[in-house]
């Protein structure tokens, strides 16, 4: 055997491995993960598909209707490349929360009673455009800002350089300044791009943001990754 065909059986088993946590509940969906996987990952990033499949596989929930959906659509040419994109964002993805939303956006996309193809591809490529600052900042948003919100409270608890109230005051130290302004960038980021609607008072999710956060969070998605301000 050459080294040559060593390579590629050796690539062939690392990808088969890197699918295990879906492979097992959809042996066809695993099939294709290990063949993007082969052709487009690198070996360093395959640790991050790996964890990537068992998030997409707990998405799917084991229910035979939803799974037997799930890859009849992944048989047409818009599931599998909406598969393919998904693997390929998920293989960059530094955080859990990223790839929990990754996930989500396929799990649910590929499972409606209408396969809304320039839908899913859109959100996939709004989530791709956001760094993991903006979108806490949008979960942050998601909820309606309360007094004494314990939900606000305990992510702000969780993720105070971003989301702990920014000081205005003319005295404040550069750390705080610097810290103000790359809040305001991320809020301008997710302004411009439709996602928050600003009014006199307050900023709260547009059609856009509430859109987004329905196809990428679900009961399994938490905030995990603390990301840089």
């Amino acid at each position: 055997m050459s080294e040559k065909t060593d390579l590629s059986t050796t690539r062939a088993d690392v990808a088969a491995a890197a699918v295990r946590g879906v492979a097992g509940i959809i042996p066809y969906v695993g099939t294709l993960i290990a063949e993007i996987v082969t052709a487009f990952i690198p070996n360093q990033k395959l640790d991050r598909v790996t964890r990537f499949a068992g998030l997409l596989a707990k998405q799917l929930g084991g229910v035979q209707d939803t799974l037997e959906l799930f890859e009849q659509r992944l048989k047409s040419a818009e599931g599998s490349d909406l598969l393919e994109e998904g693997i390929l964002q998920a293989s960059r993805a530094v955080s859990d929360d990223r790839r929990h939303r990754i996930a989500a956006i396929l799990a649910r996309g590929l499972t409606t009673d209408l396969l809304q193809y320039d839908r899913v591809r859109k959100l996939l490529s709004i989530l791709e455009s956001l760094n993991d600052s903006e979108l806490l900042l949008l979960h942050f948003y998601s909820h309606t800002p309360t007094i004494g919100s314990s939900w606000h409270k305990d992510l702000m608890d969780r993720h105070p350089e971003l989301l702990r109230p920014v000081s205005r005051q003319s005295q404040r130290s550069d750390a705080e300044r610097e810290r103000g302004a790359m809040r305001d960038a991320y809020e301008r980021t997710l302004i411009a791009n439709g996602l928050l609607d600003s009014t006199e008072t307050r900023l709260r999710l547009s059609s856009l943001g509430q859109l987004l956060m329905k196809y990428s969070e679900s009961a399994v998605v938490a905030v995990a990754s603390s990301p840089e301000p």
